[in-house]
């Protein structure tokens, strides 16, 4: 059943066959919009692809030739290239933080109580992994 939570508190009294039609059922909602995207979202999916390409090239140029190629030689453009730099690192942690926990907590079977000293956890792994990491750097 533990296995199983995300799939509900019923999910261990079906049978095999209504198991694997649940789980097919699932499958078809998820997957919905992948499969009918239309003419717009097509166009919308290819120009993010295309940004995302340019700027993986951009980056290219940058590694092979340094950060001279990006002309940053006065103190205000590294300042604003550094705290974008942290401000983006910043906010993929804190929505790691956020969302992580729950749905390790809510996997597991755990209750409302395990949650908040699994926060504290996470907080402190992380917390960890980014100090040490910048130590080594």
């Amino acid at each position: 059943m533990i296995q199983h939570a995300h799939l509900g508190p019923e999910y261990h009294i079906l049978t095999e066959d209504e198991q694997r039609q649940h789980r097919q059922e699932i499958r078809e909602v998820v997957l919905r919009p992948l499969r009918h995207t239309g003419m717009a979202g097509k166009i919308w999916i290819a120009s993010l692809v295309i940004i995302f390409l340019f700027g993986c090239y951009a980056y290219s140029i940058q590694l092979r030739e340094g950060l001279k190629v990006t002309a940053m030689r006065d103190y205000a453009s590294w300042g604003l290239y550094i705290s974008n730099f942290v401000f983006f690192v910043a906010i993929s942690l804190v929505g790691a933080l956020i969302s992580w926990p729950y749905p390790v907590t809510h996997c597991l079977g755990c209750d409302s109580s395990i949650n908040i000293p699994c926060y504290k956890c996470f907080v402190f792994i992380f917390s960890f992994v980014t100090g040490y990491s910048l130590m080594q750097g």
